[in-house]
């Protein structure tokens, strides 16, 4: 087994990859050949256990009922925010923060399930059938690789279970999809909060500790804000308090804002995802040197 270091991964980061805007960066691994290397020798019950949709499939509905249920209820306290005339602010910051808790968690089911079936169709098309059952066998006696990865390869209860999961992924992308306009505007708002708390508040008391010392992280944070901020949406500052922050000046507290629908647009996000990663290398670079410095 080889020993995977720092320097490999940074060469391996110069070399072998090709990041793009908002892209993870994605290391090129040599190809896994399953006749040379076979897991025969491998426990299989095991990997059965982790990669067959049967063995998950009562957690599945469990998990599937209890998000439809938390889900609907979201949408009712939604529902009665909308038609309320006048609402206490920290209800509706927490109703909010509720639905997008909510369709957050609803993605991250839906990812979940998805690899799941996926992962039971490579384990399936990794494992084939050596043998079609006499009572499935028909006219013609041969039959198909894909064949006998897909059609005589998943038992009755197999294909059950995958059925069944097919239904939970459409019935609750279906049910996300059909409150789509309902949602926007709580979602948006929340996003926005999240993104100018960050960019006004957090950012300005790293810009005050980074300011004298770090010239080029300073400059990396103050193209944050220019990029990201909504200083029209802060109800905290006067005008030219608010000119001041534009250019890195100093905050003696936190800012607060108004609450408005406007989400950032896929540009501001791409390029302040490319900054943070930008600012994550240089401290990086920063701390590997004075590691080395030390080391002398």
């Amino acid at each position: 087994m080889k020993v995977i270091t720092l320097d490999d991964v940074i060469k391996g980061m110069k070399e072998n990859s090709t990041p793009k805007w908002n892209d993870v960066v994605v290391f090129i691994l040599p190809e896994f050949d399953v006749s040379t290397n076979p897991i025969e020798n491998l426990d299989i019950i095991t990997y059965q256990r982790h990669y067959l949709i049967i063995n998950h499939i009562g957690s599945i509905r469990a998990e599937h009922d209890d998000f439809t249920i938390r889900f609907a209820s979201a949408m009712n306290q939604l529902l009665l925010l909308k038609s309320a005339d006048s609402a206490d602010a920290e209800w509706c910051k927490e109703v909010k923060g509720s639905i997008y808790d909510m369709v957050v968690e609803g993605f991250q089911i839906l990812s979940r399930w998805t690899a799941r079936i996926w992962e039971q169709c490579a384990w399936k098309f990794s494992r084939p059938c050596k043998d079609v059952p006499l009572e499935l066998q028909e006219a013609s006696s041969s039959f198909s690789d894909y064949e006998k990865v897909v059609r005589y390869n998943y038992s009755s209860e197999e294909r059950k279970a995958l059925v069944e999961l097919v239904s939970y992924v459409k019935s609750i992308g279906s049910m996300m999809q059909q409150c789509d306009t309902l949602v926007a505007d709580a979602l948006w708002e929340k996003i926005h909060a999240e993104v100018q708390d960050f960019v006004q508040n957090t950012l300005a008391t790293m810009l005050r500790t980074t300011f004298q010392k770090k010239k080029d992280l300073s400059r990396i944070l103050s193209d944050m804000r220019t990029l990201s901020a909504d200083w029209m949406a802060n109800t905290s500052k006067s005008k030219s308090e608010m000119h001041s922050l534009q250019h890195g000046g100093e905050e003696s507290k936190g800012n607060v804002f108004f609450p408005r629908p406007v989400a950032p647009t896929a540009s501001q996000v791409s390029f302040l995802s490319l900054l943070i990663n930008v600012s994550i290398f240089v401290c990086f670079n920063s701390l590997m040197l004075a590691q080395f410095l030390l080391s002398k």
